[in-house]
């Protein structure tokens, strides 16, 4: 199952206990959406931060495909800027 994950989605139903974020930007809070609601994508590698609901996003998944998109077109732009410079 491991291999086949994407990306997670996390939503914390208490408060974290620590935070990798601090001092971030969050725009979902500037726009008044509460804590509660929100959900956020995450690393599988990521250590989770508290309590809270998961769910596991495969290719299948149209959230999943949008983010190994997503991912895919930053590495090649990258790529890109190291073998042409622009």
């Amino acid at each position: 199952m491991a291999k086949t994950i994407i990306v997670a989605k996390v939503k914390y139903t208490s408060s974290r206990a620590n935070t990798l974020d601090e001092g971030l930007l969050n725009p979902e809070a500037e726009a008044g959406v509460s804590a509660e609601d929100q959900w956020y994508f995450w690393d599988v590698s990521r250590p989770l931060e508290g309590d809270c609901d998961l769910q596991l996003l495969k290719m299948e998944d149209k959230e999943g495909r949008e983010t190994f998109w997503h991912s895919s077109a930053h590495v090649l732009g990258e790529t890109l800027e190291n073998e042409y410079g622009v």
